[in-house]
């Protein structure tokens, strides 16, 4: 980068603000999520942004996953589902 610089565009400034502002809204719905609810109920929700990174790649940046990356996401939603029907379905029942 210091060899080949070049600065950003207006169009670059402009994504990389925006994406800020975004993660930061995200963050505080997050947080108030949190201060609304148990956490053992929503935690399980945080998963889902990996399945929400994973469809904005293949949306905007003509991404597939690859084999190794369509397991993963299967591992995670299956152990999030999982470990949500612990928390709240099992635990309630005893």
């Amino acid at each position: 980068m210091i060899i080949d610089f070049h600065p950003m565009s207006g169009k670059q400034w402009i994504c990389l603000i925006l994406a800020g502002v975004f993660a930061a809204i995200g963050q505080f719905a997050v947080t108030t999520a949190y201060r609304l609810a148990p956490a053992r109920e929503i935690s399980v929700f945080d998963y889902s942004q990996v399945c929400f990174a994973s469809i904005w790649g293949f949306m905007f940046f003509d991404e597939l996953p690859d084999r190794l990356s369509v397991i993963g996401y299967v591992i995670i939603v299956s152990i999030s589902v999982i470990k949500w029907y612990y928390n709240v379905i099992y635990k309630k029942a005893k």
